[in-house]
């Protein structure tokens, strides 16, 4: 960190880190089942559905 943070300068190391984690967020909101309201039966039957 402290090599990258020499040769880059925070502002850019710290947007790298930000880009990464809206690359997550984006990817957990496409990829990732909404189960908030859901019976376990029924988390069970959209996980078997996607497989």
């Amino acid at each position: 960190f402290l090599r990258l943070l020499e040769q880059l300068g925070a502002e850019v190391l710290y947007s790298i880190f930000a880009f990464f984690c809206i690359l997550a967020a984006v990817f957990v909101k496409w990829n990732v089942v909404e189960t908030k309201g859901k019976s376990l039966q029924e988390i069970e039957v959209s996980f078997l559905a996607a497989s």
